[in-house]
């Protein structure tokens, strides 16, 4: 599937095969060149780049994580193939000390509560 630069891309990370009593936070995502071997970081730490309008949905569903982001072009590149990777905590679900119920603190102060 082919997007513009400026559209807004949709995606999920989910648990394919779930297991009960695990849940998971997604940490960080890239978006790769591998040709060029170029990367952007579109979140960190669990933050949202504001640059791309990187944003995070409230998922109530524990086995779905779901984001969005303007799509965007590495300058002076010839090849436009681009590809998302992001990295995942997977917690005990009943630890509420886990990190995957543990807070964010982004850039401008505020604390986001994860799942």
């Amino acid at each position: 599937m082919a997007f513009r630069a400026g559209q807004k891309l949709y995606f999920g990370v989910e648990m394919i095969n779930p297991i009960s009593n695990v849940q998971f936070t997604v940490t960080s995502c890239k978006i790769k060149n591998k040709d060029e071997n170029l990367e952007y970081s579109i979140m960190t730490d669990r933050c949202p780049n504001t640059k791309v309008r990187f944003q995070i949905y409230d998922n109530l569903d524990n086995q779905l994580a779901k984001f969005a982001y303007n799509v965007f072009e590495f300058k002076g590149v010839k090849s436009r193939t681009l590809h998302l990777a992001c990295n995942v905590v997977v917690c005990d679900e009943n630890d509420s000390d886990s990190f995957c119920q543990s807070e964010a603190t982004c850039g401008n102060g505020r604390r986001r509560r994860r799942r």
